[in-house]
């Protein structure tokens, strides 16, 4: 019988006679923050990476293609986002990403995108609003509230094939957040690069580089089937 062994520990034994590892002793294992799972092991969905931004005066959220243990490239045919309750320390402003290359996100006439949302404040219907973005974002609200306690924005979007030069990169989402002009706003939208281009990066941040009061950022791959 073989056996598993990681840093001298054995995990578990092998059966000869059913070739497989025998793991039913093993307690809970904990994996540190900067630990990699590779995408062949786990479930289909590989988290990559997770920033937490309420103990540090953050301005950008940025994932990047080979840094810090984020892959963005063919390994995964779609990347989700986790958006949670980011609050912009200054009230009033935008939250905002971009896709991009290591030429930058200044891609001028590349990238745009439009967001429909439905309002809804003290039970009254304010109709649908929409937010379109300038060429240089893949996503816009309008300017968000700065209580913490309201919550600011969350949602979570889907990035299809941004490492693929062959096809645009397309970005679906689904966002609430709260509003400076007291209302809150729910929907979904979507934005895509204007020509086929292969991208390697996408940050997050608040329009006037305010800093994040608060919030989570992460990323997962999903595994081609």
């Amino acid at each position: 019988m073989g056996t598993l062994q990681v840093g001298g520990t054995t995990l578990g034994v092998k059966n000869s006679s059913t070739n497989k590892i025998d793991l039913s002793n093993v307690g809970a294992v904990t994996l540190t923050d900067s630990a990699v799972i590779p995408a062949s092991v786990g479930s289909s969905m590989v988290l990559l990476k997770s920033v937490d931004t309420t103990t540090t005066s953050t301005t950008i959220v940025e994932f990047i293609h080979g840094s810090n243990g984020v892959v963005l490239d063919s390994t995964y045919d779609v990347y989700k986002v986790i958006i949670s309750n980011c609050v912009p320390v200054t009230n009033a402003k935008a939250f905002r990403a971009d896709v991009g290359t290591s030429s930058g996100y200044s891609l001028s006439g590349n990238i745009g995108g439009i967001g429909l949302f439905y309002n809804k404040y003290d039970n009254s219907d304010n109709g649908p609003t929409t937010v379109s973005f300038p060429q240089s974002r893949n996503i816009e609200t309008n300017t968000l509230d700065n209580t913490v306690s309201r919550g600011g924005c969350w949602g979570e979007l889907s990035i299809h094939q941004i490492a693929d030069s062959s096809v645009p990169t397309t970005i679906s989402m689904n966002l609430n957040y709260s509003a400076s002009n007291g209302y809150l706003y729910g929907g979904s939208g979507f934005s895509s690069t204007m020509t086929n281009q292969a991208q390697d990066r996408i940050r997050f941040y608040f329009q006037d580089s305010s800093v994040f009061a608060k919030g989570r950022i992460t990323i997962y791959g999903v595994k081609n089937a």
